[in-house]
């Protein structure tokens, strides 16, 4: 008590003025974000002041050597100013960020994680990374804590995709027609047709007798929400006659269900894990002149007792080289394990060619093409065991890290290219901004819309 009543005077006597505010009290900043204290930083991170740092723990970050680790460590230093007070709402975001970096720090096994390393890297992507536009799943997804700044900067920051190339590939907010067609499903399979060639159905306006006539075709059958992402929500259902159709179509009307047969896929491609459908995430530009470019291209193996291939959701992912269609790295998982063949099937993944990459290419090529008003997209395919092409789905909002995850080469300068041309073009024209995304008549470029 007698120590708590001393602390309050203290506190007191130095609020008057004139008086000296001790170095505990004041609140710095750099590019939007506060220098925490040493105890500040570990309190966040959720763990005890390492001893190296014991005695320094209400002294700024700033002042001491962890520091030493920013490349841009003089930059960073020069920038850094007096807060008046501390901005609540991005003390909130911090604390909410350190939270997951700590998460993602000891699931990441190229670390051998400890409380002063975890401390270290925190720093550095706080007061180093973040700055330039990388979040957490940036520092981790690129593996930034063992690249150069300069390295970094050849990847697509968490900025940059925010502030610049969603403003590019998208038309202006609320004109955006062109995205019903990717993020709705059942759109996407009857748009795609030519690529599409499962049997399908919207159980959420479907009947119950449609819903029966397609049990009888396919009673092991996928089931998805009709607008769900990354894998989530999604099973393979089996029915048997004995089963009870009603309950089985309310169900899937309650979860918003999309159902579709089972992809038969090529054979090749079953052999690293038939439990799941094996597919390619390739992602392609549309820019305003010229044709479809494709940026990067993965293969995605699912593992058993999956019924995806996700990352997100258990699988793994391999680079493929753009120009042969050959896989050329080793598979990663989420936590960045490392497969140089899969771990269950023991088919060698390195070197291995993916089936008629020739029609793959075309597929995709053809299919941003028909799609202008989204000029960025994320796809979704396989090759059939009839060697055809088969679409599983666009993604508008395709994330980075899939593209990134295997081969480590940053991929900024397309998007770059990409963005700039359309700035420049909507800076020079103004008043035909919207027509690279829409006709005359406020319709997104669709070449076979009814």
């Amino acid at each position: 008590m007698v120590k708590r009543i001393k602390r309050f005077l203290i506190r007191k006597l130095q609020s008057k003025k004139g008086a000296k505010v001790s170095e505990d009290r004041i609140h710095k900043g750099i590019e939007g974000i506060e220098v925490f204290q040493v105890g500040e930083t570990c309190r966040m991170l959720g763990i005890l002041v390492p001893g190296a740092y014991k005695g320094r723990k209400k002294e700024h970050v700033s002042n001491t050597d962890l520091f030493e680790t920013l490349e841009n460590k003089n930059e960073v230093l020069e920038q850094i100013v007096t807060l008046e007070k501390r901005n609540e709402e991005q003390y909130k975001e911090s604390r909410k960020a350190a939270k997951k970096f700590t998460r993602l720090f000891h699931s990441t096994v190229y670390i051998k994680p400890n409380d002063t390393d975890l401390l270290k890297r925190f720093v550095e992507w706080q007061y180093g990374f973040a700055p330039l536009g990388f979040n957490v799943d940036n520092y981790f997804d690129y593996r930034l804590y063992e690249k150069t700044m300069e390295e970094a900067k050849t990847f697509v920051d968490k900025r940059f995709v925010k502030e610049r190339l969603i403003q590019a590939y998208f038309p202006k907010r609320g004109k955006r027609a062109g995205i019903k067609y990717l993020r709705n499903k059942k759109r996407f399979n009857s748009l795609f047709s030519k690529y599409v060639n499962r049997a399908f159905l919207d159980t959420r306006d479907a009947t119950l007798q449609e819903f029966e006539a397609f049990l009888t075709e396919h009673p092991r059958f996928f089931a998805k929400p009709a607008a769900g992402s990354l894998g989530a929500g999604i099973e393979i259902i089996e029915y048997s006659s004995g089963d009870d159709a009603q309950k089985l179509f309310n169900y899937c009307q309650e979860k918003g269900m999309l159902i579709e047969e089972i992809i038969p896929q090529h054979p090749e491609l079953a052999e690293f894990n038939p439990e799941t459908v094996n597919s390619m995430r390739i992602t392609a530009l549309f820019p305003i002149t010229g044709e479809p470019i494709i940026t990067a291209a993965v293969v995605r193996f699912g593992r058993p007792g999956s019924a995806v291939d996700n990352v997100s959701q258990g699988g793994m992912v391999a680079n493929i080289d753009l120009a042969t269609g050959k896989i050329n790295t080793p598979a990663f998982d989420r936590n960045d394990n490392q497969y140089e063949i899969h771990p269950e099937s023991r088919k060698e993944i390195v070197g291995f060619q993916i089936p008629h990459w020739d029609r793959v290419v075309a597929a995709i090529k053809e299919g941003a093409a028909m799609m202008p008003g989204v000029r960025h997209i994320g796809w979704d395919l396989t090759v059939t065991k009839d060697g055809n092409v088969e679409f599983i789905e666009g993604n508008s909002s395709a994330n980075f890290r899939t593209i990134h995850l295997a081969d480590q080469i940053g991929k900024k300068h397309f998007y770059e290219k990409f963005v700039n041309e359309i700035e420049e073009y909507k800076a020079k024209y103004p008043e035909k901004a919207n027509d690279i995304y829409h006709d005359g008549n406020g319709r997104p470029y669709i070449s076979n819309e009814a």
